[in-house]
């Protein structure tokens, strides 16, 4: 979980100790920033929204739809892959359980669309960090 350190790191600075039981969304709430799981899901799209924008013979392009011609399946459940990641990260912004990978291209062909989309300022409305 990559915000397990969040009470160590803003706890000190809003005076939060671990005697006082306070969850890591509430030490976010009260510093207005918003969970790492939430940026890093949306730069994914952000990333995702650019390559498929691209012209199809870019290699980030081909990669993004590459498959393996060869090899064996290994035993259990398949691995997550990049898109199966997109794909939950749309859903989780969408706020749907019914959007498609070919419904997210069609809404990232839109820049000015696709950039409401991914936008976790609309979620945090006060969250402010400096580098974005």
């Amino acid at each position: 979980d990559l915000s397990s350190g969040i009470n160590a790191e803003y706890g000190g600075i809003l005076r939060v100790r671990y005697y006082h039981h306070v969850t890591n969304e509430e030490v976010l709430s009260r510093a207005g920033l918003c969970s790492v799981e939430t940026i890093i899901s949306s730069k994914r799209l952000r990333w995702f929204g650019h390559v498929v924008r691209m012209e199809p013979e870019r290699i980030p392009v081909r990669l993004l739809h590459w498959t393996p011609a060869h090899g064996k399946r290994g035993r259990g459940r398949p691995r997550k892959t990049w898109l199966d990641c997109v794909r939950d990260d749309g859903r989780n912004f969408a706020g749907t359980q019914i959007l498609s990978v070919r419904e997210m291209v069609g809404i990232a062909q839109d820049r000015a669309e696709w950039r409401k989309f991914h936008s976790w300022r609309d979620l945090f409305p006060n969250a402010d960090h400096s580098n974005d």
